[in-house]
């Protein structure tokens, strides 16, 4: 069971997709400058979401979600605010236990595959899916999605409506409870049903309201 450093945060990561980070404490900088000291494929780390508790500060996190994405430094730079580093998400882990041989949280994880589901639905799930987030994207301004670009840059090795559910995900603006479930969905097939389900609702509700929804949390860096 491999041990993998942790970076608890308010938000998610997806395999395939960004995610920017601004680092000032001292432990993820440490954590960072220890990364930096392997070769660049095992610079990875783990993104769990807090499901109870706060991002900054030892002891503030008191619960994490379960299911987490273990993500690699691709780039960095330093400035007065702290450590900017962007990172692509990997593939998917379940967090088995806590453990704390480091001053950075860490844990022993399992990796979680991408399994398909029902191959008859994906195919007819996938089109509705990429539909449904045009209407959104159309209605509320949400970022454009290129699943070609996005199935290119995860080293996953995901099909291409695997990328598309993760894209979408990414893209979508929801709370953290709902985006925690779409991550976890044990195959492609049921969170690409959600999605579609989720866009229906979304889009509707900003339609009733003629309001436009913020950028969803990966669309800034998050601070840590």
């Amino acid at each position: 069971m491999p041990s993998l450093p942790l970076f608890p945060l308010a938000t998610i990561a997806v395999p395939g997709g960004t995610l920017p980070l601004v680092i000032f404490e001292d432990r993820y900088r440490r954590l960072i400058g220890e990364l930096l000291q392997l070769p660049e494929p095992d610079r990875v780390f783990g993104v769990i979401a807090i499901r109870r508790g706060h991002e900054v500060g030892a002891g503030r996190v008191e619960q994490l979600y379960d299911v987490g994405t273990a993500v690699r430094v691709e780039a960095l730079a330093g400035g007065p605010g702290g450590i900017r580093v962007r990172t692509v998400g990997v593939r998917r882990f379940r967090l088995e236990a806590l453990t704390s041989d480091a001053s950075y949280p860490t844990g022993d994880v399992t990796w979680v595959p991408d399994e398909p589901g029902d191959a008859t639905a994906v195919a007819e799930l996938s089109r509705v899916v990429q539909e449904a987030y045009s209407a959104y994207r159309e209605l509320v301004g949400a970022p454009p999605l290129d699943v070609a670009d996005v199935a290119e840059s995860a080293e996953a090795r995901q099909d291409k409506e695997a990328a598309l559910a993760y894209a979408v995900l990414e893209r979508l603006h929801l709370p953290l409870p709902e985006r925690q479930r779409l991550l976890a969905a044990p195959t492609t097939s049921e969170r690409l049903q959600m999605l579609a389900g989720l866009l229906r609702r979304e889009t509707g509700l900003a339609g009733r309201l003629r309001t436009r929804p913020g950028l969803p949390p990966s669309g800034e860096a998050s601070l840590n």
